[in-house]
């Protein structure tokens, strides 16, 4: 490891005293190193946790939802310091909550984080922070007085930031939003009246947006360039299970009776077109994009698996490769992207990883896992994952997409108890993950890849309870942030 540059220049300084004046450095770096408990929100009430639960990050500031007895659920901040670990607004004050249990809001948009709010004045509205207490207002009283318009979150185009909520008039309609009372409209009443058109979002097609509704006549797909007039119908559909952006367009998935059906749409007419039918189940993950292609796998209830990838085109809609079916619990859990290659998991008694590189001939098993977790977590040209085998047990592995490069790199609990390992999570070079040993329960590790550099970091529930169960981990600019449980209760570390 280098030591840090000395910032003086003194040329009477000696050699020893910049050398122990760098070792003071480099211990302070390596001590914040080490996981510490951020912020005791509920101030050590044995039993009781905070629940905290991020949102989004601006900048090195990370937001989370977190619940205390004098607040309830609000909004706070914490740059990873305690002292910067603070409530930055009570917005239903009291000990009443402003904030829902979970929430789907997690990205930032040019700055700012939008969130669902509840108030006794207005109930549940769009609301938006910069991370500060003057920063953080109501977008827009939608429906007013307190019933709410029970916002979703968000989705950033050029043309704004479209999402759905009910007005008082109108039921749930497409709206957008600048992040100012002026600046958020109705885009279309779709449905005139307080029937609803249920639009559900797909995405975006350059600086417009595509959804799907009902407008009373007709179900089926919807763009919008964010005004009455810019709004128009593409295409009858059904409802839409899955979608994902790709090259240009919007890949999706339709229910089509009992079987599903993968369809493709660039916001035209002509350009909305079935890629494939007949599907009988795709698997919830949804689509893993990896170059010009959308790849997603196929279970069939007892029925060989299956891997597909498409291009956007109906020629481009190929299958992979059919997994047989090893045991009757076997199906494909998960996938991820390495490199240009997919990596994926199948689950039971006979679970594997394979590797893919979208051809038949280059679709390998790179380690039998059965039982595995299905967890993959790709830092850099290599990922990180769980496996058992009978002299080792669960531990973590590590692979660059071929069988040579596929080993366990530590032994955490020597012998076949095995470790467990789970909650991988990319953070400095490496991963850091839950795991027990033969002397804690489950607790934070870190590993670069090596048996010499994999270690506990901290015993945070040591002398509590036997696991503090580390988990949610959420990577700041180089900073993760997670929950633990120290014994006495959850809290961000």
């Amino acid at each position: 490891m280098m030591l840090p540059t000395s910032r003086f220049t003194n040329t009477s300084m000696s050699t020893v005293t910049k050398f122990l004046l760098a070792l003071v450095v480099l211990a302070a770096r390596l001590a914040t190193a080490q996981p510490y408990l951020v912020k005791d929100v509920n101030s050590r009430i044995l039993g009781t946790d905070s629940s905290p639960d991020p949102y989004a990050s601006i900048g090195n500031v990370t937001l989370f939802a977190a619940s205390s007895p004098a607040q309830g659920r609000e909004l706070w901040r914490t740059d990873g310091t305690p002292a910067g670990t603070y409530l930055v607004r009570d917005l239903s004050e009291g000990p009443k909550s402003g904030l829902p249990v979970s929430s789907s809001y997690r990205d930032a948009i040019e700055g700012r984080v939008y969130f669902l709010g509840i108030t006794a004045e207005h109930g549940r509205e769009l609301w938006v922070t910069d991370g500060t207490t003057a920063g953080t207002k109501m977008v827009a009283d939608i429906w007013p007085g307190p019933a709410g318009s029970f916002p979703t979150a968000p989705i950033a185009t050029a043309s704004g930031n479209y999402f759905v909520a009910s007005g008082e008039t109108t039921g749930f309609e497409l709206w957008k939003t600048d992040g100012t009372a002026a600046g958020t409209k109705l885009v279309v009443d779709l449905n005139p009246g307080i029937t609803s058109p249920s639009p559900h979002i797909l995405g975006a097609v350059g600086s417009r947006i595509v959804f799907h509704a009902n407008d009373g006549t007709r179900t089926g797909l919807f763009i919008s360039d964010g005004t009455a007039q810019g709004t128009q119908f593409i295409a009858t559909s059904a409802e839409v299970l899955l979608n994902t952006s790709l090259n240009d367009a919007i890949v999706y998935t339709v229910i089509a009776g009992a079987t599903r059906t993968l369809m493709r749409t660039d916001g035209t007419a002509a350009g909305t077109i079935v890629l494939r039918e007949g599907f009988t189940r795709i698997g919830q993950s949804g689509f893993t994009v990896a170059g010009a292609h959308a790849y997603f796998f196929t279970n069939h209830d007892g029925a060989p698996s299956e891997i597909w990838r498409t291009d956007g085109t109906a020629a481009g809609t190929q299958l992979v490769t059919t997994i047989a079916q090893r045991a009757s619990d076997m199906e494909i859990v998960a996938m991820a992207r390495l490199g240009d290659r997919i990596l994926f998991s199948t689950s039971g008694t006979l679970g594997q990883y394979w590797v893919t590189d979208g051809t038949a001939a280059g679709t390998s098993v790179i380690k039998d896992a059965p039982h595995n977790n299905g967890e993959i977590a790709v830092t850099g040209a290599k990922a990180y994952f769980t496996a058992s085998d009978a002299a080792h047990g669960s531990e973590p592995w590590i692979t660059d997409g071929t069988i040579e490069g596929t080993r366990l790199f530590a032994d955490v609990v020597v012998g076949s108890a095995g470790s467990d390992a789970s909650e991988f999570a990319s953070v400095g070079g490496g991963v850091m993950f839950a795991a027990k040993s033969g002397t804690t329960g489950r607790e934070p590790w870190f590993a670069d890849g090596t048996e010499a550099g994999t270690r506990m970091l901290k015993n945070v529930a040591a002398d509590h309870i036997s696991d503090s169960n580390p988990r949610e981990m959420h990577n700041v600019n180089g900073t993760l942030f997670f929950i633990a449980d120290d014994g006495f209760g959850d809290t961000v570390w």
